[in-house]
């Protein structure tokens, strides 16, 4: 399913911790892993990297490039030695200009077909889809990404052997074609697994009172059960194992909800590639959920 991942590093502790997720990831699929190390000029002022040999900080500092780059490297030998060791193929690149634009360069250069990505432990908030490499890798990026949170773990085992329980991919639907485009994506990961897929959909409270309230709420479940049964129906019939869920109530608060019910779960959903400027007018469904969500989360852009 994957054939070679880009993982960026920035030598902090989190990223380093996640790395063994990425790993087992990899060896699962024997995918070749491609670790990048970025040098943003625009971020040295404020940035404190915790290299193996000491951190290097550049607040109010002269910084020595050829310095950072010795360190960096020193990082991912050390990072490619303890891969190797696990049975993992693995290369490393480091790579100057701006993070988010270096890790789609890189990936394309590799000719990757997954970016597992770590936020950093630099930010100063969960909120990592507001203005953060992580947040625009995610809403550019041309193949799908892994986004390993602090605590999510993955769904395979630090040897690279799927979990003795396959768990459940869960993929959420708002009935539009846009929002059924990772189906594949995830009907496939499922199978790889060992996993049984879940669609789930959460229609909002009704706006009106009383029985007409009721009523309309009715008619809205009902066609939301009729929605995803075709699907599952569609998936069963492939041969694959897969059921659906239905909730009321905000939607990304109730998938949160729907995920943490759940035992090893898998995440999988889509996201349209926006700028900037439409994504701070445009709030979105994929952005709330990875802001909370601590289970693995594999975003698919919706146009690939």
């Amino acid at each position: 399913m994957f054939s070679r991942v880009l993982a960026p590093l920035d030598g902090s502790p989190a990223a380093t911790e996640r790395l063994r997720d990425i790993g087992a990831l990899c060896k699962y699929f024997d995918a070749e892993l491609v670790l990048l190390m970025v040098m943003d000029a625009r971020q040295q002022d404020a940035m404190i990297v915790d290299l193996p040999t000491g951190p290097v900080t550049a607040r109010g500092e002269v910084i020595d490039p050829a310095d950072i780059n010795r360190r960096s490297q020193i990082y991912l030998d050390r990072a490619m030695v303890i891969l190797s060791r696990a049975g993992i193929e693995v290369r490393s690149e480091q790579m100057e200009g701006t993070v988010d634009v270096a890790i789609l360069r890189a990936a394309s250069k590799h000719e990757c077909d997954l970016i597992a990505i770590s936020p950093s432990t630099h930010q100063t908030s969960r909120r990592i889809f507001i203005g953060s490499t992580t947040e625009r890798v995610v809403h550019s990026s041309p193949i799908p990404v892994f986004v390993v949170n602090e605590g999510s773990g993955a769904p395979f085992s630090s040897t690279g052997k799927k979990k003795a329980d396959g768990g459940t991919v869960l993929v959420p639907l708002d009935g539009s074609r846009d929002a059924e485009a990772p189906l594949a994506f995830a009907s496939t990961l499922a199978g790889k697994i060992g996993a049984r897929l879940r669609v789930a959909s959460i229609a909002a409270p009704s706006l009106e009172a009383g029985e007409a309230g009721k009523l309309e709420l009715s008619d809205t479940l009902a066609d939301i059960n009729h929605y995803l049964g075709r699907l599952v129906r569609h998936v069963t019939n492939q041969g694959g194992q897969a059921d659906y869920e239905v909730a009321i109530g905000d939607p990304a608060v109730e998938f949160i909800k729907m995920a943490n019910r759940l035992d090893n779960p898998t995440v999988v959903m889509s996201t349209r590639r926006r700028s900037a400027a439409s994504r701070r007018l445009v709030g979105s469904f994929a952005d709330r959920v990875a802001q909370k969500l601590t289970h693995p989360l594999f975003i698919v852009p919706r146009d690939s």
